[in-house]
């Protein structure tokens, strides 16, 4: 079906190309000798997932990705320490839900 479309829009000189789904583009080829997804340990999944690296490459300041992002609340008592809230208090935030 998709290479029928594209050989219409082709015949009619129409520029186009395929809209891939998740797997696919996990599986081209381009995408995988490009390195354009990374890897990357996430826990709750059964393996590393594969995150998007940046798509550009720059020489003098290359970007990559350090770590995956965090999930919800993950560094909140890591934030409030750092604000120099002490162990009680983020206990009475959780206590009242506000955490």
């Amino acid at each position: 079906m998709k290479a029928d479309v594209l050989r219409v829009l082709d015949e009619a000189r129409m520029p186009a190309s395929p809209l891939m789904s998740p797997q696919e583009v996990l599986d081209d080829p381009h995408v995988q000798s490009m390195g354009f997804l990374k890897p990357v340990d996430f826990r709750g999944t059964a393996g590393p997932a594969p995150l998007m690296e940046t798509p550009f490459r720059m020489s003098e300041t290359p970007g990559s990705i350090r770590h995956r992002a965090p999930l919800l609340g993950e560094h909140t008592e890591e934030v409030l320490e750092s604000l120099l809230y002490d162990a009680g208090q983020i206990e009475d935030l959780r206590a009242r839900a506000v955490i």
